[in-house]
């Protein structure tokens, strides 16, 4: 309840400063998003639990313009409601402000933007609970193709589980140019350093918590099932490793994109990421938080990868967009590979090799008046993920439908 009243108060203060500060040059307006997901391995684990996720999502803005540029203050909050696994609903809320200005007229354009906000789950997974805040600048040039210079901080304090509070800085800089035969060719070369908060010895277990419930309103290793066959037990023990308390990472990539007549594009990309002395931090046995880029469940600081994906669009009548995807990625880690009970394997390091496949429909509705445009989406994408790691040794497919209009 009291998280509820945040979350009214939050856009209460927004739309109240946006009323009292707009002028001539300013707008003020409302994006919501809705999806509602079918996930037919929600946690991303052997146990291959199934539910339906509902995703609301709503961004209230005030934008003001000026001959130079432009600055937009923000207010954006999300749910994520499980049909099934009721203790693992989540919502997150994030307050920021961004903006760009020119820098002359042949000069470049500045990108800038700042952050900050909150995750807050039940109390049977507050361990998963942060506070986040980031900043960015980039700076455009355009010219000879178009150039970006960019860098980012980023700073993630865990509430619970303090060995994971780090700060990330990160440095890129992206070409794109644009060739007469209607090619386009984007390459980008990123370096990011993560540096974590505390020191660690190499490995202990910091977290351990036993939780059970009926008809999976739960989820987690099964240890045990009662005579009455109607509530399930789980232990979870979480261990993490650590060589050192910062790592390096590099990424390259190159994308490829090909008009092919009027309405159809093909795009073709390569991406590799290193991390040269390894050192990422990762908890065994643990499932997926729900989120993209999960730190906890998977951090992209823990693992080599080599990846290259396939991409086609296609426009249809009717203001669709149809899109066709594949992707494939070898992923090879610093870390052992455990069996289910939580025991490392000696002589075995973890290897996954991961495959997708996506298709889409996006469909523009023009409308007219106080809302501006109904977009709707419809998705369905397949994952396998083969692991040489049983607990993440597993398939999936979702199927997602979803919309968004602005006010």
């Amino acid at each position: 309840m009291r998280n509820k009243k945040h979350f009214i108060l939050f856009i209460i203060i927004i739309a109240m400063t946006c009323i009292m500060i707009s002028d001539s040059f300013s707008q003020v307006g409302l994006n919501i998003n809705f999806w509602t997901v079918a996930d037919g391995n929600t946690f991303r684990n052997y146990e291959n639990l199934a539910d339906v996720i509902y995703q609301p999502n709503i961004t209230i803005f005030y934008d003001h313009s000026g001959s130079k540029g432009g600055t937009r203050l923000l207010y954006e909050g999300s749910a994520f409601l499980f049909n099934e696994f009721t203790t693992r609903q989540y919502h997150y809320h994030n307050l920021g402000i961004t903006g760009n200005r020119s820098m002359g007229e042949s000069g470049p354009v500045l990108l800038w933007g700042i952050r900050g906000g909150k995750r807050y789950n039940k109390d049977e997974y507050k361990y998963y609970d942060y506070k986040h805040a980031q900043g960015y600048m980039n700076l455009r040039f355009d010219g000879n193709g178009i150039w970006v210079l960019g860098t980012q901080v980023r700073f993630q304090d865990y509430e619970e589980l303090s060995q994971f509070s780090f700060w990330e800085t990160q440095g890129f800089i992206r070409g794109s140019f644009f060739l007469k035969t209607r090619t386009t060719i984007i390459g980008r070369m990123q370096a990011g350093f993560k540096k974590f908060t505390e020191s660690l010895i190499s490995e202990e277990i910091i977290l351990e918590m036993v939780g059970g419930g009926m008809h999976g309103k739960s989820n987690g290793h099964s240890q045990s099932n009662n005579q009455s066959g109607n509530e399930r037990t789980w232990t979870r023990v979480v261990q993490v490793e650590s060589s050192q308390d910062g790592v390096f990472q590099w990424i390259g990539s190159l994308r490829l994109a090909q008009s092919i007549g009027v309405k159809t594009g093909l795009a073709i990309e390569g991406t590799i990421q290193r991390n040269p002395k390894g050192g990422g931090r990762v908890l065994s046995g643990q499932d997926s938080g729900y989120e993209t880029n999960d730190i906890l469940f998977d951090d992209p600081y823990s693992y080599d990868s080599d990846k290259i994906s396939l991409e086609l669009t296609q426009m249809l009548p009717w203001n669709t967009q149809l899109k066709l995807g594949a992707e494939s990625s070898l992923k090879r880690y610093d870390r052992p590979v455990y069996d289910l009970e939580g025991s490392p394997l000696e002589g075995l390091l973890r290897r996954d090799t991961l495959q997708t496949g996506w298709i889409s429909l996006r469909k523009t509705i023009p409308l007219k008046g106080f809302v501006k445009g109904l977009i709707v989406f419809l998705y369905y994408n397949y994952i396998n993920n083969d692991s040489n790691d049983g607990y993440f040794n597993y398939a999936n497919r979702m199927t997602g439908l979803g919309c968004n209009f602005s006010l």
